[in-house]
């Protein structure tokens, strides 16, 4: 059986196949990619126990094992996805597909553009059929509708106040500051609390309490 064999997968093939078989089949007999062990889903926070997020970047590690459950290293493409009819329309997004090496895939930067339950499946890219289903429990983001056209910008906007500025400094008719009378603590601990980052990028700036 084993005879010119290049590596030990007629003898896993003699296993498989019982000794009622004829274990003359298992002669020459090549692995083959066909199915795949999950090893290792990570993303930042993980180990603190903090929840996965929308948007979140994560990645999945996974061995490949050819037609008789034995790790194998030939080179196999690996594709993960969502069931459509079960995404709630969110989407996967990243590095969905790569190939093993060594009979390791690891695929990295992946992300769900919202928060929900999934079933992230993984398959060998010539098999129809998942070999692996990881269920993910995503939550919202944490700065989720904090962008100034979200709630930050919502709730700044209810602050603002305009003030004419003095004659001898006026470039038009027209020309107004604008800027919003805010309590010290309000960007820390109040409405707008981890707001005053994503403001500022959005180009707002903040530099003291104007008094009137």
């Amino acid at each position: 059986i084993c005879k010119g064999a290049h590596d030990a997968t007629p003898a896993h093939c003699a296993a498989y196949v019982g000794r009622e078989n004829n274990f003359i089949q298992c002669r020459g007999v090549r692995a083959v990619g066909s199915a795949l062990q999950f090893l290792e889903f990570y993303y930042d926070g993980k180990a603190e126990g903090r929840p996965l997020r929308s948007r979140q970047i994560f990645s999945a590690t996974l061995r490949v094992l050819d037609q008789f459950g034995q790790p194998t290293t030939e080179t196999t493409s690996v594709i993960a996805s969502i069931p459509l009819d079960k995404s709630q329309g969110a989407l996967l997004e990243g590095l969905r597909t790569n190939t093993s090496v060594n009979g390791i895939v690891t695929l990295n930067t992946m992300r769900l553009s919202q928060a929900g339950n999934f079933s992230l499946r993984f398959r060998i890219a010539s098999h129809s059929a998942p070999s692996a289903v990881v269920t993910l429990l995503v939550g919202d983001k944490e700065d989720q509708y904090r962008s100034p056209a979200g709630r930050c910008g919502a709730l700044l906007v209810s602050m603002l106040r305009c003030f004419p500025v003095q004659d001898d400094e006026k470039s038009s008719a027209a020309t107004k500051i604008v800027a919003a009378t805010l309590p010290a603590e309000t960007l820390t601990s109040g409405a707008l609390a981890g707001c005053r980052s994503r403001l500022e990028e959005a180009g707002f700036f903040f530099c003291c309490r104007l008094e009137t």
